[in-house]
Order: structure tokens, then sequence, then C-alpha cells
């Protein structure tokens, strides 16, 4: 009645803030319920009233987003319709119709909730579609510049949404075990934070701390592992973090203990500690694999017990992680099965660290 009765203005105000005002004496399953049935109506006279869907699909978004169904919220949003993304944003931010800037920060940031959401439900190749092909396109439209301003405080700055898209890439690569593309994410968002303003020392010391996880965590067998180890153990910063003993030590070349990898795995995220198919965790497996680099640098042979004992691990993973770089070029060697003995094509001493220190470094490893 009241929408047949009412223009549309009038409205689009009244129906929103009656389906407001009624959700909240309603519980979860009876709020959702009410949204569908508005919104399948209101759907009839769309043009007429996408300022009032978007504003109850809103209402059903943050309904799905406290019991944490985070797919449903994620589809509730994607429900605007690409090609009335212009008209929504005019309806709803009326002030703001002819504003590119203002807009191409709403359309941006509304896209990146919906990766948000797709990546909080383990859905990492959707979050990254949203991320690449929805809001980034439009991100590169936009410039930081004076007008980046919103007195209002209605949008987020284009600085923050380019923050926001860093951080959501690091997340999915850091998921998908792709350790060296997320720490070099992480770090970008590090960077950039300390451009910006309302971000304090400890969320810009969490950003840090990410990259440096996941530089260790990284695939030895990775010319960008080197790389970004670098880049951290040259930024003065790291050195206050309680990894960077573990991320000089691997920078160097130097043997890590089998108490450091323990101490280091306790610092992890449940999702870094999962074991793959040879029982062992990526910091287990990739600092392992770190240690017999390590010692191609300060013996011509080693026994494979030796080198498993050394890692604390079995001779068998010992051989098969051995064999792994040999294969992959990334180490000189030649495995004598028979003797048991690893042999080491040139081992140079590791000039930065001094052999003394390189040899004290294994026993104590030992």
């Amino acid at each position: 009645h009241l929408v047949r009765r009412s223009k549309a203005q009038i409205a689009n105000r009244a129906f929103r803030d009656l389906i407001s005002i009624v959700m909240q004496q309603l519980d979860d399953d009876g709020a959702i319920a009410l949204s569908e049935k508005a919104c399948e109506f209101l759907l009839r006279k769309r043009m007429s009233f996408l300022h009032t869907i978007y504003a109850v699909r809103l209402m059903m978004r943050d309904v799905y987003h406290e019991l944490e169904t985070f797919d449903k919220a994620a589809k509730v949003m994607d429900q605007v319709k690409e090609e009335d993304m212009h008209a929504t944003f005019k309806m709803e931010y009326p002030k703001h119709a002819d504003d590119r800037l203002a807009f191409g920060k709403w359309y941006v940031n509304h896209y990146l909730i919906i990766s948000k959401y797709w990546i909080s439900w383990d859905k990492l190749d959707t979050g990254k579609f949203y991320i690449q092909k929805r809001a980034m396109p439009m991100l590169r439209t936009l410039s930081v510049d004076d007008s980046d301003v919103d007195k209002d405080g209605i949008f987020k700055s284009v600085a923050m949404l380019r923050q926001m898209t860093l951080f959501q890439l690091a997340m999915i690569y850091d998921r998908n075990r792709e350790f060296c593309a997320a720490a070099e994410k992480y770090y970008d968002v590090f960077r950039q934070s300390a451009r910006m303003h309302g971000i304090n020392s400890k969320k810009r010391n969490t950003f840090l701390q990410s990259a440096v996880r996941c530089a260790i965590l990284s695939d030895p067998k990775k010319p960008s592992k080197r790389n970004i180890l670098g880049t951290l153990w040259n930024d003065h910063q790291t050195r206050m973090l309680p990894q960077f003993r573990l991320l000089e030590n691997m920078y160097l070349g130097r043997i890590v203990s089998s108490s450091e990898i323990v101490t280091f795995e306790d610092s992890l995220e449940n999702h870094q500690k999962v074991a793959g198919m040879d029982g062992l965790t990526s910091a287990k497996r990739f600092i392992c694999m770190h240690n017999i680099i390590a010692a191609s640098r300060i013996y011509r042979n080693i026994r494979i017990s030796a080198l498993a004992m050394m890692m604390s691990i079995d001779a068998d993973q010992a051989e098969t992680m051995t064999a792994k770089l040999i294969a992959d070029r990334v180490l000189k060697a030649s495995i004598d099965q028979i003797s048991g003995f690893v042999e080491f094509e040139s081992a140079e001493s590791d000039a930065s660290v001094g052999p003394d220190i390189s040899l004290r470094n294994l026993l104590t490893a030992m």
C-alpha cells in the first residue's frame, strides 16, 4: 500500500525505515525471510526502488555476518547487478551522484567486502576473482590527489583501498601456501601503511611480522625467496621482531636448530601449520631444505643419518629432500646410497659468517 501510493523518494525512505524497525523485532530466520520477501516484491519495481533494495540487502548481509555464514553474506551483496551499480550509487548518495571518484571508491569497497567474505569462507579463488576482475580494474583508474579527501567521511580513501586490496591478496597467497608472494604483499602493505594516517605502530608491526613469517616459510627453491629475505633483513625494523634471529640465520645461510623451528612453529597461524603428504609442515620441510643447503657450504660430504639427526627427521625424509633439491638444481650434490653419504660437489664456507661460526651452528643444531 505504501509503495503504491507514495512518491518514489518518500517510499524508498519510508519502506526501508519500516523494514529496519520490523527486522529488529525478529529473530535471525525471521529477519532473513522478511528481507527476501521485501527484495522479491521491490524487484518488480526495480528501477524506482534500487535504493531500498540495496538497503534491505545490507540488512540481510549484516544478519548473515552475525551468523558467520559468510558465503551467503557475499551472495547477497553480489545480487547488486553490475549494470545497476551507477543507479544504486546515485540513489544511495544523491549528494555525490556526479562524483566519479566517490563512485569509484564505493564500487571498489563494495567488491572488496564481497572478496573478504569469500576469503573468510575459504573460497580463495572466488575471492581472488572479485579482487582482480572487479575491484582492481576500477582501482587503477583512481588517482590519489587532493580530491581524495572526503570531508563527509563516507568513503574510504584510494590509499586505504589500495592497502585493503594488497592485504586481501596477501591473505589469499598465504592461505594457498604461496608464501613467497604472500611475504612480498604483506611487506608492500607494511611500507604503504607508513605513509597513511590512522594506522598505529602495533598494526604496522603485525603486517611486518606476517611478511617475515611467510618469507621464512617460503620454498628455498623459489629464486625470489633470497630477495625477500634480504629486503626484510636490511629493514632495521625487523630487528625488533622475535623472528629476527631466524630470519638472519636463513638469509646468511646458517644452520637453523630444531629448537628454533619448534619455537617458530608455535608462532604460526593454524593454516600455516598444516602437514603435507610427507607428514611435515611447511616450516619443518623448507627449513630442513635450507639446512641441507647450508650444510653443503661447510662439508664436502655428510652422512644422511647425521643430516637427519641434525634436523630431527628420519633418514628417508632427509634423503628425499636432498634428492628433490638436486633434481631441481638448487643443490649440486650426489647421493651414494651404498655408503649412505651425500657428496657435495663444491663445498664453500659461508664467507658472510665465517667457517668457524658455520661449523659451530651445525654442531649446535646436531
